[in-house]
């Protein structure tokens, strides 16, 4: 089988959508034998290249464009079509919610076999106006690409409730899911941090909630000036939050890392006693790096929001904090920091959670006959 991959960034840059598509190719690639093809946006220079990772052949197009994280180009539709013609896949699986490479790929497929994979329970951003209003026009240009879906794959239960009525029958989960570690190690942390915090630093993804969350860690540093929160993570806001946490004298307390991947960013995790999720909107149906924590039996703090309160389970599969609300997230911290058995419980439904449903060969294996069934 031949499947081409459609995604507006792809690996080597990282986040939730990217990781789903490059993991979920690695193990098709691995366990069935399938070849795989990319479509998707040069985030690093302004032309067309290919280039073979890990023998997944990739097609990079520069786009003309951005707006906000959306990559464009008016000629994608005819390059997309060139490569669908010439790659002759058996399958386009294209993902979205991010607009217009996702559309374009589904008004080139020509007859071969369309599934659309989203993957945001909202594209509505905070704080973001005028980006919300574009948001609101492409949501008349969205149902054109559940109209032409064969199937449409979500990454979350949560998601199930947004898509169209007239299209719930076309759609499967799938979930968003990580390789299962054969050992979890965990260590003291000894001089190392406690509260570890994983994320795109990018301005776009302010709303994931860094700035509260330093703002937490203020006002716990007065109280306990050994607190320590590690950063894992980059992006163009990234200075931004590096001149906070000078202004406010938490040099002590806050390191950021910079962005880290594999054994590097393990390191981190085998010492953090706690993880925090905090966005300020609703853009996330599933955040992979809480996969991450629970694999790595960490404690997570998240935001009481949708659709994340339907996705953890409050004082099992996480602990539940109001959203923006630094001095409420600073207490729900000193809290989970202080109480071992309350670390240790959630830290075990929260593996139980992950090994019973998020484990990536399980998911592959329902990805693998989705594909099957569609080719036919």
């Amino acid at each position: 089988m031949k499947l081409l991959i459609v995604t507006p960034y792809f690996y080597p840059k990282i986040g939730g959508l990217e990781n789903y598509a490059w993991n979920f190719s690695k193990e098709l690639q691995r366990k069935f034998n399938v070849e795989i093809i990319v479509i998707t946006a040069n985030h690093k220079d302004k032309k067309d290249i290919i280039e073979v990772i890990n023998g997944i052949k990739i097609y990079r197009l520069a786009p003309l464009f951005k707006v906000s994280n959306t990559p464009i180009h008016p000629l994608w539709f005819l390059k997309i079509k060139k490569i669908i013609k010439n790659e002759k896949p058996n399958v386009i699986n294209a993902h979205t919610p991010v607009p217009f490479i996702a559309d374009m790929a589904s008004l080139a497929k020509m007859h071969v076999p369309f599934i659309v994979t989203y993957h945001a329970y909202s594209l509505y951003k905070y704080n973001f106006s005028f980006l919300n209003l574009i948001i609101k026009a492409y949501k008349l240009v969205e149902n054109n690409l559940f109209r032409n879906a064969d199937k449409i794959i979500v990454v979350s239960d949560t998601i199930i409730p947004i898509i169209p009525n007239k299209y719930k029958n076309k759609v499967i989960p799938i979930y968003n899911a990580i390789k299962q570690k054969k050992e979890i190690k965990k260590y003291s942390t000894n001089n190392n941090c406690e509260i570890i915090f994983i994320g795109n630093l990018d301005k776009t993804h302010e709303w994931k909630g860094l700035l509260e969350l330093l703002e937490a860690i203020s006002i716990l540093a007065k109280q306990d000036k050994n607190v320590c929160l590690s950063v894992i993570g980059d992006g163009t806001n990234k200075k931004f939050y590096e001149d906070y946490v000078k202004k406010n004298n938490l040099e002590k307390n806050v390191t950021f890392f910079g962005k880290k991947e594999g054994k590097e960013k393990e390191r981190y995790l085998q010492y953090a006693k706690v993880g925090i999720i905090y966005p300020k909107s609703s853009n996330d149906a599933f955040p992979t790096v809480a996969l991450e924590y629970w694999q790595n039996k960490i404690p997570i703090i998240v935001a009481d929001i949708k659709p994340l309160n339907s996705l953890f389970v409050d004082n099992k599969t996480a602990f539940f904090v109001e959203a923006n609300n630094p001095v409420a997230l600073a207490k729900a911290i000193e809290k989970v920091l202080k109480n071992e058995t309350l670390q240790n419980e959630l830290a075990f439904w929260g593996y139980n959670e992950f090994v019973e449903k998020y484990k990536l060969e399980t998911q592959t294996d329902k990805l693998f006959a989705i594909l099957q069934e569609v080719a036919k």
